[in-house]
């Protein structure tokens, strides 16, 4: 009976790779399989940025965010936002990748989020963005289960961070199957 751990904070990832026939897509469904399955984590998916808005609007329980940086839908928001603005004055150019960080950030300050970049975009990261992110994981680099297990410990660390201090000791004393008719301590 472990109805507080990982499993009750979803993992939610952005990606417009998760579904397709690529090596991107096999390893990340390979990340995925090792979640669910040798992990325990819950996931959700998205491939857009206005869904992945909605569900980190909607949603309080996420334990990670993973964001897919070069996200095609991602690209053609900045395209156009580019070309709406190029040439206003002062106006700084944000990728809809950086503004949801932002968002999610904003929204919950401890949630863990991980960026999935190119390691050619390294340069593209704007510094802002790298402030708000708890990490990088470098596409087709580390094997799936390290990628898998990256994102796991996120997760079980948010999880355990988000319960007060008693309420954990007595989650973790009922997790041991402790026979006895009180409370620890």
């Amino acid at each position: 009976m472990n109805t507080v751990g990982k499993q009750a904070w979803p993992v939610l990832f952005v990606s417009d790779q998760l579904n397709k026939d690529s090596d991107e897509g096999a390893w990340l469904g390979q990340i995925i399989e090792r979640l669910t399955k040798n992990e325990t984590c819950s996931v959700l998916f998205c491939s857009t940025y206005a869904h992945a808005h909605d569900l980190v609007f909607s949603r309080e329980d996420l334990g990670t965010l993973v964001v897919d940086w070069e996200n095609a839908d991602f690209e053609r928001i900045h395209r156009k936002a580019e070309d709406m603005h190029e040439n206003a004055p002062g106006k700084t150019q944000v990728s809809a990748a950086a503004r949801l960080v932002e968002y999610a950030r904003r929204r919950n300050k401890k949630l863990p989020i991980l960026l999935l970049s190119d390691r050619s975009s390294v340069e593209n990261l704007p510094n802002k963005t790298l402030e708000y992110v708890d990490g990088v994981i470098w596409k087709l680099t580390d094997t799936p289960a390290f990628n898998a297990g990256r994102i796991e410990r996120a997760v079980a660390e948010y999880a355990r961070g988000a319960l007060p201090s008693f309420f954990r000791t007595l989650v973790d004393y009922v997790n041991e199957h402790n026979f006895a008719w009180h409370t620890p301590g």
